[in-house]
């Protein structure tokens, strides 16, 4: 909660005013992977398509996704990131390399790879545990 705090003043500090954190993993994902279909987003996020739904819908007023049909089967819906979330992708960056800097202060490099190493571990078990 604290992190996203963080993340959050930061954002607004670079002039993001209409980007809640908690829609970061989306964009994240979609800059990473491409055009997703809607389900393939909650899956991967781990988010139900309720909350996936309404998050896409308040990303698209933003003007950070689009929507478009697939090629081949017009039935299918895929979101697109758009101009403006590669140019947040730019800024974002440098944010958190800030914001890494600041949580891992204090920490040798090789604490930080201990500990980054044990948190994968933690969330590959609540991946296992919550399938």
């Amino acid at each position: 909660r604290n992190a996203f705090a963080l993340l959050e003043k930061g954002m607004h500090e670079a002039g993001v005013h209409d980007l809640p954190p908690s829609h970061g993993d989306i964009l994240h994902l979609l800059l990473e992977k491409g055009p997703l279909q809607p389900g393939e987003i909650a899956r991967s996020t781990g988010k139900d398509k309720s909350t996936i739904s309404a998050s896409l819908k308040t990303l698209e007023q933003n003007g950070y996704v689009s929507r478009s049909r697939e090629t081949g089967d017009g039935r299918k819906i895929l979101i697109n990131p758009t101009t403006r979330c590669r140019q947040l992708a730019e800024g974002v960056s440098s944010l958190s390399a800030t914001l890494e800097e600041s949580l891992f202060q204090g920490m040798s490099p090789e604490e930080t790879a201990i500990l980054l190493m044990l948190l994968g571990k933690v969330a590959a078990n609540i991946e296992r545990v919550a399938s």
